[in-house]
Formats: C-alpha cells, sequence, structure tokens
C-alpha cells in the first residue's frame, strides 16, 4: 500500500496528500500496445466468488475500488440505481458507502419529476461481506443485497430514502471471456453482469411517508479494480437497454497514453437466458459529440455506433441515440471547494447518465430496437 511517510498533516491536508499520492505513486510503467491483456476466452457461468466482494484479495491496494450495482427502470418512468462502494482511496482502509440516485415522480401528489440523491457511508464495523464461496450477501447497515434462489433481495435506508424491492433473474449472469483484464503494472480490471435483465417488483417511501409500489425491470453489475480508476482508463462508455425478454449490454474503457491507449471492450445480446450473441472486440464511434458548458474539454457521445465481431466472425452492429439527461454527476462535487481546486487540476470525473434508444440487427436478420441509459465517465482534467 502507498503511504506518506514523515508528513504531519492533518484533515483536509492529509486528505489531499494522501489523494496525489495515490494518483502518482500507483502510476505504472508505460507500456506499448498491446501490453494490456483483455478479457479472454469464451462466456461462461459466473462463479461464487466473482459474486464475492474483492476487498481480502485487494486489502493492500490503496486504489482498490470496489461497486455492487443494481439499476432499475419502473413502469411510468423513474430510474433508480444504488451502488454498493467499497474502497481504499483516502486516508485509511476499508471505506465504504451506499450511493442511491433517482429520477422520477416526487413522493407527493405533484406531477412534476425531479433528480435525488441519497448517500449513507457505512463504516466498516456496520458492514457484512460474504465470502469467497458463499452466496451474495452485502449488508451496509440497513441497506443490503441477498443472493435468493430467483435472483436478489435489495433492500435500501439511505438519508430518509426507503426501497425494497425482489429481483427475479430473466437473463444469465455473464463475464466476458475470464471476467478480468489485466495491465502490464499488476493493475486489474473485473467485471460481470447480475444479471443482464431482470424483473422486479416491491415499494418505496421518503421520510416514513405512504409506501408506493413499484414493479418494472433491472440489470446489474459487480466490477471492481485494485488500481486508482484514473491511472487504468481515461474514460469509460457503458449501455444497457432492453426491449421485452432482449438485453443489450456494451462497456467500453479507454486507457492512457501510458496504457498506449489500448480500447478494452465487450458487447452481449441476450434473450431470456440465452446468449444470442457477444463480442470481446466491440469499439463505439461517435457520431454526434455534445460540449459540457461546465467542462467544455468534456465531449459527451450522444449518438453512436458500437461495432464488434463474434467469435465465429459475424459482425454485430448497434446504433444508439442518446437523449434527456437524468443525472450530470460531478464525482467531486461533494469535496471541499478548495480541495477541487487542487485536485482538479490532475482530475475532473464527470458521469453523464442519460436516457437512450437503440437498434440493432441480430445474426439472423432480426432487428430489435428498444431503450435504455447511456453513460459516459470521462476522469481527465484534460482528453
Amino acid at each position: 500500500m502507498n503511504r506518506i511517510v514523515g508528513m504531519p498533516f492533518r484533515g483536509p491536508m492529509k486528505q489531499i496528500a494522501c489523494i496525489l499520492a495515490t494518483t502518482f505513486l500507483c502510476l505504472p510503467i508505460v507500456a506499448d500496445a498491446g501490453d494490456v491483456k483483455p478479457w479472454s476466452g469464451k462466456h461462461t457461468v459466473v462463479p461464487a466468488k466473482m459474486e464475492a466482494s474483492q476487498f481480502n484479495r485487494f486489502k493492500k491496494n490503496e486504489g482498490y475500488f470496489e461497486t455492487f450495482l443494481v439499476m432499475l427502470y419502473a413502469k411510468g418512468g423513474t430510474w433508480i440505481q444504488t451502488r454498493f462502494i467499497l474502497t481504499n482511496v483516502g486516508p485509511g482502509d476499508g471505506h465504504g458507502a451506499v450511493d442511491v440516485m433517482r429520477y422520477g415522480s416526487t413522493f407527493d401528489e405533484s406531477p412534476k419529476r425531479s433528480f435525488s440523491r441519497y448517500i449513507d457511508k457505512v463504516e466498516a464495523k456496520a458492514r457484512t461481506l460474504s465470502s469467497t464461496g458463499q452466496p451474495l450477501n452485502l449488508t451496509f447497515r440497513d441497506t443490503s443485497l441477498k443472493k435468493t434462489k430467483r435472483g436478489y433481495l435489495l433492500t435500501v435506508r439511505a438519508r430518509g430514502y426507503e426501497l425494497e424491492v425482489e429481483l427475479k433473474s430473466v437473463g444469465p449472469l455473464w463475464k466476458p471471456g475470464n471476467g478480468e483484464a489485466k495491465f502490464p503494472s499488476g493493475g486489474r480490471f473485473g467485471v460481470h453482469l447480475m444479471p443482464s435483465l431482470a424483473t422486479f417488483s416491491g415499494r418505496e417511501r421518503y421520510k416514513n411517508g405512504e409506501w408506493k409500489d413499484i414493479r418494472g425491470s433491472a440489470w446489474g453489475e459487480h466490477g471492481y479494480t485494485n488500481m486508482m480508476a484514473n491511472v487504468l482508463s481515461d474514460r469509460f462508455l457503458r449501455f444497457h437497454g432492453r426491449k421485452g425478454r432482449y438485453a443489450i449490454s456494451f462497456l467500453e474503457l479507454f486507457t492512457p497514453e501510458h496504457f498506449a491507449k489500448e480500447r478494452l471492450g465487450y458487447l452481449l445480446i441476450t434473450k431470456g437466458k440465452q446468449v444470442v450473441a457477444s463480442s470481446l472486440s466491440a469499439r463505439a464511434t461517435p457520431t454526434t459529440l455534445k460540449t459540457d458548458p461546465k467542462k467544455p474539454h468534456h465531449k459527451v457521445p450522444f449518438n453512436y455506433r458500437i461495432v464488434g465481431k463474434t467469435d465465429e466472425g459475424e459482425t454485430l452492429s448497434v446504433d444508439v441515440k442518446v437523449g434527456r439527461t437524468l443525472a450530470r454527476e460531478d464525482v467531486l462535487g461533494t469535496v471541499p471547494k478548495w480541495v477541487q481546486r487542487v485536485i482538479k487540476v490532475f482530475i475532473q470525473p464527470i458521469n453523464y447518465f442519460n436516457r437512450a434508444r437503440f437498434s440493432i440487427t441480430l445474426p439472423e436478420g432480426k432487428t430489435v430496437k428498444g431503450s435504455g441509459v447511456s453513460l459516459y465517465s470521462p476522469m481527465k482534467a484534460r482528453l
């Protein structure tokens, strides 16, 4: 673990020192193109050891960051994302939080829609993590995600917001090849879908108000890295869409110059439990970019085409048209402004969540059109 020795920093100064030390001391060796080893092999059923938290494996890595994400698309248009976060970034180790984003109808009788965010920081002694080989069981104080016979049970208690839903898996639990990309510096980036598509039903409320029923479709993702994300990548582009029993999942990671700007990506199309097609060479090409007026160096893909080849040599092509913004998340927004001024010289991470529509022609010739969410995550101060 990288530590700062002999510096009598306290409070915010210590926080800055730890962040800057993590940023610079974790910098990997310069690599040539092809040195990064992407996901390889054919997809397989996700083993229990991948569903388990990787905390024990990477607990000595300062840049360790892991998330368990569940995204809900409720009937009526409400969108909810819940993330369980584990990390060593910053002073100390084993930090945890539950981060809930919600865009949809308000909890009063108003027809207006609004965006809300509920963040609950959870210390280590108030958390329970299932071990390798055990069914997934994450408990962060009163918020939990537990594996069931048919899917998952999600219970949220965060800053006055309460959510109780049962997810029933429709799609498979899937990982791209071996599920873990390897970097020459020892960096690791792992990901799997849990699952690619699910249905859910349950209820929600705010500040002990009246419970409201909620139902719709969902998907989940478990991801982790053992280094600061900005060291392994310049930016991410994700898309998840669905239509009936069809689901599409795409992820692309753009590495920085010290990794020769390699690009890693996958594309998955499922129908129910069946994998219709997949590609570990998928890449996105933007056809329309929009400038963030608050961060002019960030150009957000608003229309893009995803192209990849299957193991059988067939070409997959998905057209994505991005629409209304659900949320613009300034990741450093909760950091004191004077601390931000120091950190933003090096990194300026933003997450852009947008509704989107897609169109894909399947290998057998059938065209499927549906909707979903596009997520673009640039990290660098300048690209």
